[in-house]
């Protein structure tokens, strides 16, 4: 039933998208700030459109894949949900710990708004990648509740996903469901009223997570690798993660 309460603005593009006309400014406006925390608290997602330049994002993205070629590069395996999905751990230097791909001052002013300028910190940065024929994620949440099912917190962490390439609705963009940011993590399906939005190389989505969401599968030709960044509040680590995907 959570989900069934979001506001109707979670599923039009006006509502839940951060115009590149609107982010072209070095200190984003207030009312750009208004509407990319309205969007993140009721609906637990916001789109920074074109955020990251193409260039950036090419460069990245062919670091990615010459690190991946590598030898090395099975020590930063890590267990991926879904199908056919593989996900690598990136090492500390560049071109992968350069605060240009992390740090934009527009992204944490955002981040910022949205932990009601408490102290954050980024704890996990990652690349998804979704091969052709890989299948659907089940539908899952970034965390289990802190202390109780049902409780209301405020935002503790939120991720910030970064497609390496421009992104069509085959290819499997990650589904969101509106709304949905209590701690139902047992079975738990977002049934008619999903959304998924296709998306260019540099357009970075931001959700709470708290948010239930999945990787659909895809049905192209053409793989999608994701960077996928987790901030948050300076109290909090995802230790499961740290446990179940730890590297020696």
């Amino acid at each position: 039933g959570d989900a069934d309460k979001a506001p109707a603005f979670c599923h039009e593009l006006h509502g839940v998208v951060i115009s590149e006309r609107g982010l072209n400014e070095p200190v984003l406006s207030d009312a750009a700030r208004a509407r990319a925390l309205r969007a993140l608290t009721e609906c637990g997602y916001v789109y920074l459109d074109n955020i990251i330049p193409k260039e950036r994002v090419r460069r990245l993205r062919e670091a990615y894949m010459a690190f991946r070629e590598t030898d090395e590069a099975a020590d930063f395996l890590y267990p991926c949900q879904g199908e056919g999905r593989v996900e690598h751990m990136l090492p500390f230097r560049e071109p992968f710990n350069t605060s240009e791909i992390y740090a934009d001052p527009r992204l944490m002013t955002v981040l910022g708004d949205f932990f009601n300028q408490e102290q954050f910190k980024m704890e996990l940065m990652t690349v998804i990648t979704s091969p052709p024929g890989s299948g659907n994620q089940r539908w899952h949440q970034g965390w289990r509740y802190l202390f109780h099912p049902d409780e209301r917190l405020p935002p503790l962490a939120a991720v910030v996903a970064l497609p390496l390439a421009d992104v069509s609705p085959e290819m499997g963009p990650t589904e969101m469901c509106p709304g949905k940011k209590l701690r139902f993590y047992h079975g738990w399906r977002c049934h008619g009223h999903s959304i998924r939005l296709a998306s260019t190389a540099g357009t970075v989505v931001i959700f709470d997570y708290k948010t239930l969401h999945r990787g659909p599968a895809n049905e192209t030709a053409d793989e999608r690798p994701m960077v996928s960044m987790v901030f948050s509040k300076m109290f909090f680590l995802n230790t499961e993660a740290i446990i179940n995907r730890g590297i020696s």
